[in-house]
Formats: C-alpha cells, sequence, structure tokens
C-alpha cells in the first residue's frame, strides 16, 4: 500500500490511520494536531481548471513543508484539507508552526491567487481524553477561522483574479472604465435607482471576470477563431457566474453576468433567454459592452466608425439588442 499522495508527494490518510495508532500514547504526549483548510481551491478548480488547483494544491504543501520541523509528520487529508501531527509538542508550540506558515503563505506570490490556509490546533495531554474530540476540537477552531475571515479571504481571491485578467489582457481594463462611463449614464437616463446604479457599476467591473479562465492563445488570437476556439470563450460567462457566486456581495449580480451575451431574440450564450428573461442590467451591458468592442480596434478586427456602429445598433434592434435599450443609448448622442 502506498503511503503518499501522488499530487503533493505528502503523507495520506491511510499513513495518517496508522501512525496515529502507534503515537497514541503518554510517551508522545502532549501530542497535537493542526488542521488545515485551503482557502479557494474550488472557485479555482471550478473556474480556471483542475491544472490550475493542482499547483495551488502543490505550492501549499510546499509552504507548510518548509514551514515545519524536520520529524513533524504532514499529511494530505482530503481535497483541500491538511494535518499535521506533532508528537511531544504543545499546543504552544504547534501555534508557532501556524503563525510561520501564515507567515510563509503571505510571502508567497507563486499562485494566481493569495496563498490562504485557515488553521486550527489542538493537543493531547493525558490518556483519558479520546482522539476524536481532539481531533474535533482543531476542526472547529479551523471552521472558526474561516468565519471570521471569509469576507476578507473572498474578496482578496476575486480582486487577484481581476488583477490577473489585467495583468494578460491589458485592453480589459481600459475596456471596463470606457463601459463603466457609459452604462452609468445609461442607467441614469433609464432612471434606474440607487441600488440598481451601485450594482450595474459591480457588474461592469466583473462581467468579464471569467475570460481569466480562457487559455490566452485563445483569448488573444487575432483573425477568426475556429468553431471549438469560440465555444471555449463562450464558457467566460458561466465561469464568471460560478467566482461570483463565491463571494455573496455579488450574488445578486451573478445571474447578469452569466446573462450578459443573451440576445434579446433568444439566439444568445448561454441559456438561450429571450426577452425580458434576459436581467436588466445584463441587457444594458450588452449594449454598452458591444459598443465598446465595436468601436475600438481589438487583435482580432477592426474598429468601426461611430456612423457604422449606429448602423450596427439599429441594425439589431430586437435581435441582439433589446430595443428600448438601444433607444435610450442613442439618445445619450454619443454616436
Amino acid at each position: 500500500m502506498s503511503y503518499r499522495d501522488k499530487l503533493t508527494g505528502l503523507y495520506n490518510r491511510a499513513y495518517f490511520d496508522e501512525k496515529l495508532k502507534e503515537l497514541n500514547n503518554k510517551e508522545f504526549f502532549p501530542l497535537s494536531f493542526v488542521m488545515g483548510d485551503l482557502n479557494g481551491l474550488k472557485v479555482i478548480n471550478d473556474a480556471i481548471g483542475h491544472l490550475e488547483g493542482d499547483k495551488i494544491l502543490k505550492e501549499i504543501s510546499r509552504v507548510i513543508k518548509n514551514s515545519c520541523r524536520k520529524d513533524d509528520l504532514i499529511f494530505r487529508w482530503g481535497g483541500d484539507e491538511f494535518c499535521i501531527l506533532l508528537p511531544k509538542t504543545t499546543e504552544e508550540e504547534a501555534e508557532a508552526i501556524c503563525n510561520r506558515i501564515r507567515k510563509n503563505c503571505k510571502l508567497n506570490h507563486k499562485t494566481i491567487i493569495p496563498l490562504s490556509i485557515a488553521l486550527g490546533v489542538s493537543s493531547k495531554k493525558e490518556s483519558k481524553k479520546p482522539i476524536d474530540e481532539v481531533l474535533v476540537e482543531a476542526e472547529d477552531k479551523v471552521y472558526r477561522e474561516k468565519l471570521v475571515n471569509e469576507k476578507r479571504i473572498k474578496k482578496n481571491i476575486i480582486d487577484s483574479l481581476n488583477k490577473e485578467l489585467f495583468l494578460r489582457h491589458d485592453y480589459i481594463k481600459e475596456h471596463i472604465n470606457i463601459v463603466k462611463k457609459y452604462a452609468v449614464e445609461l442607467g441614469k437616463k433609464m432612471n434606474l435607482s440607487e441600488k440598481e446604479l451601485k450594482n450595474l457599476k459591480m457588474l461592469v467591473k466583473l462581467h468579464d471576470i471569467g475570460k481569466v479562465g480562457i487559455p490566452e492563445e485563445i483569448l488573444s488570437k487575432p483573425g477568426k477563431l475556429k468553431k471549438e476556439e469560440y465555444e471555449i470563450i463562450k464558457t467566460h460567462a458561466e465561469k464568471g457566474y460560478r467566482i461570483a457566486m463565491f463571494n455573496p456581495e455579488f450574488e445578486k449580480i451573478a445571474p447578469c453576468i452569466l446573462a450578459h451575451h443573451e440576445r434579446y431574440d433568444g439566439t444568445g450564450y448561454p441559456l438561450g433567454l429571450k426577452g425580458d428573461e434576459i436581467p436588466l442590467l445584463a441587457r444594458i451591458i450588452n449594449v454598452v459592452d458591444s459598443y465598446d468592442a465595436m468601436t475600438n480596434k481589438r487583435v482580432y478586427k477592426k474598429s468601426l466608425s461611430a456612423e457604422e456602429a449606429k448602423k450596427e445598433f439599429k441594425k439589431n434592434s430586437g435581435t441582439q439588442f433589446d430595443p428600448i435599450i438601444v433607444e435610450k443609448f442613442l439618445e445619450l448622442g454619443r454616436i
């Protein structure tokens, strides 16, 4: 039987169970445990892919190993969970190891999101206490730490994904600034409430975040995309939806991210929504996003003049675009 996790090289759960039988003895007391739960792995696996998730798992494993002492036993406990078994180690000494792990995570800049792991410590000091209770204590501390830091960590992860997107594709940041300017003007023209305008601004910032999960060679490809490449590009709406749903703060705009490439006639993607089935803010973004795409040069196409863009909007009003929103946008006098 193998006692090593194939991906990380750490010991696996089977070896933990065997080793625990050996160490659950007073000669090894205090027997301390550090439980750890890696933050953000699921959203990376869902939105970017398991290859990127595996890189994060390997890196956190390396950080934990480098933060521990030579004889400490480190286990991959589950998908994103880790355990460190520390014989003859006080709870205070185990906490010092946790602090080293946290410090080394902050110093690490090798992953797409900041390395972050919730940690909990417990210690068995005498024979009477059941080992299961000791493990539950450590797991409870992990849970409490995740609750306390959840909002900050989730914000940091999404901010990091946005930053990564801008680094890969510098035009996207300028695109967002342009779209924000016109979207707010259009929203006010349509008498949106302050709350709706706030959500619209949030949507502008994150509507393309799913593109961070699209291979760079496809997203930046000059010329026409192959059919299979276009299908990959289209997944950015779903990827963006998953990223937004990761943070409760953005849940309200997640359906709009998912729907911002739907067409008014029902021939868009990914769900084929039609007319008012498409969220209002997504219909607004569709118009403004398309205007910027039409009038600014990209690696894959030339730009249109203002007059040509106006003709495109009139031509596609009622098919690609909500006709009322097109009318309001043209009334702004931008084109």
